[in-house]
């Protein structure tokens, strides 16, 4: 797939699926928000860019601690939807690869796993760096390895494990855990490329409990990949697929409780 039609793809895929992936995966990643932002230490009257800020999350928890907060996102429909959630922050739709920003704008540039939402990583990361000030700082976050978060990994697995075909649509960018496999020397080199210094890679564990029918509802309505392979299928395929996912789903609890393990590596580095 050309870098365009990826984008297109994925512009699309959230115009459609905004509310649902805020629906879904709000109560598993806002949370997660708020944990980086303590870890970065965010000031009072920092000014902060979230970048692909998809429902404004970050945007939102950073504007609570008083910080003066712009999100960007490519989908109309994430810009709205954050704007109606999140008024103290301001949002605009704008390209990842093409920030609508001048140089040195920022004490905080962010994004929150959006590398595998656009066509060009290193792009994203540039830009980022362009609008960030000497002495601040650029984050971004990545899903960490398939053993560490089943969130992602356990989908996945099931795809393999039931022989289930992807379809043509499903976008061909990389793989979601392209920047966080194996190890961190790629996902640093990713900022150290970039001119970043002091580049450091951290985690951020948990287990989110749920069952293994609102597991498959949090991905099915959520995820915009996961959303493309099942409408792709016929009815035998989507039952074998599901039925594989609630049988490897089990090694993390039962039907009715799953503890399920998810992992977050955020890499900042300071410009200049």
């Amino acid at each position: 797939m050309s870098l365009e039609a990826f984008r297109r793809v994925e512009r699309d895929a959230w115009e459609k699926g905004a509310y649902g992936y805020w629906e879904s995966f709000g109560p598993v990643f806002q949370p997660v928000s708020a944990q980086l932002l303590d870890r970065l230490a965010l000031r009072t009257g920092d000014q902060v860019l979230d970048v692909a800020t998809g429902p404004g999350w970050v945007a939102g928890a950073a504007a609570a601690r008083g910080a003066h907060v712009f999100g960007a996102d490519i989908s109309r429909s994430m810009v709205d939807l954050a704007a109606r959630l999140y008024p103290a922050a301001k949002f605009i739709q704008a390209d990842a690869e093409a920030l609508p920003f001048g140089q040195s704008r920022f004490d905080l540039s962010v994004s929150n796993l959006g590398l595998s939402h656009v066509a060009r990583p290193t792009r994203m990361v540039a830009e980022m760096v362009r609008v960030t000030r000497d002495g601040g700082r650029v984050v971004v976050t990545t899903h960490d390895e398939p053993d560490a978060t089943a969130l992602v990994g356990l989908m996945n697995e099931a795809v393999m494990d039931a022989g289930v075909e992807r379809p043509p649509s499903l976008p061909q960018g990389p793989s979601i855990f392209h920047h966080g496999f194996p190890g961190n020397e790629m996902f640093a080199s990713l900022l150290e490329a970039a001119g970043l210094r002091d580049v450091m890679v951290s985690r951020i564990a948990f287990c989110y409990r749920t069952t293994t029918a609102g597991l498959w509802d949090i991905l099915s309505r959520g995820s915009t990949s996961v959303a493309l392979l099942l409408e792709a299928q016929s009815l035998t395929s989507r039952r074998r697929l599901k039925a594989a996912f609630a049988r490897l789903a089990m090694r993390y609890g039962t039907l009715d409780q799953l503890d399920v393990p998810i992992s977050i590596k955020f890499a900042v580095g300071t410009h200049g």
